[in-house]
């Protein structure tokens, strides 16, 4: 019998499982606490990944092939930092680790996107907020206000299926409208621009023409 080595795994050692060898209870806490920030680490990328993909599907056109060679690179990245945090080494983890960070930021890139320290998100449509006030005459000429976000840059507003001819942008959170002739009864006032049109957002956009 080896007396160098103990018989057992007692309180201060534990078998390893995945190739550690004899660890005391304190070199396996750390491993865990590692992995555990390894696997949050590599959460937060492929939730990154997945917002760049989202960007990078609306900007194909002629940067296809730039975008799917980042997409294949950053997957490959993803897997090797998976592989690493099994292995335990902390060098490796945090090589892999920057592997995948600087894939991230290149297919954000090859997307359009500014990649910056976490990525920027697409932009956001228009929101409509309210409609005030929300009833008026089916003949038209009521002045409205709508208010909501996203509104610079408007090109048209709708009152269902009417769109209105005289409308302002006041700012990116106000629009002033004159209400369009249109027939009677409850339509949803919905806003366009260059970065798509509101959703429905009854009660909150809804007009009454009687």
């Amino acid at each position: 019998m080896d007396l160098n080595e103990p018989d057992g795994p007692g309180p201060e050692y534990e078998a390893g499982v995945s190739g550690f060898g004899w660890r005391s209870d304190s070199e396996f806490r750390e491993i865990h606490r590692h992995l555990d920030h390894v696997q949050r680490s590599i959460q937060m990328t492929i939730d990154q990944a997945t917002a760049d993909l989202q960007a990078a599907v609306t900007n194909l056109g002629t940067e296809q092939s730039a975008i799917v060679t980042a997409v294949n690179d950053l997957v490959a990245k993803v897997a090797a930092l998976t592989a690493a945090a099994g292995g335990g080494d902390t060098a490796a983890i945090e090589a892999a680790a920057a592997a995948v960070n600087a894939s991230a930021s290149a297919l954000a890139t090859s997307a359009g996107a500014d990649p910056g320290p976490q990525g920027t998100p697409p932009p956001v449509g228009p929101v409509v907020t309210s409609v005030t006030p929300s009833t008026g005459a089916a003949a038209g000429g009521d002045a409205v206000v709508i208010a909501g976000t996203g509104f610079t840059g408007a090109t048209g507003v709708l009152f269902g299926t009417f769109p209105a001819t005289v409308f302002a942008v006041v700012s990116d959170t106000e629009i002033d409208v004159t209400s369009p002739v249109q027939n009677a009864g409850d339509v949803d006032v919905t806003v366009v621009t260059p970065n798509g049109t509101s959703v429905v957002n009854a009660p909150q956009d809804s007009f009454t023409a009687s």
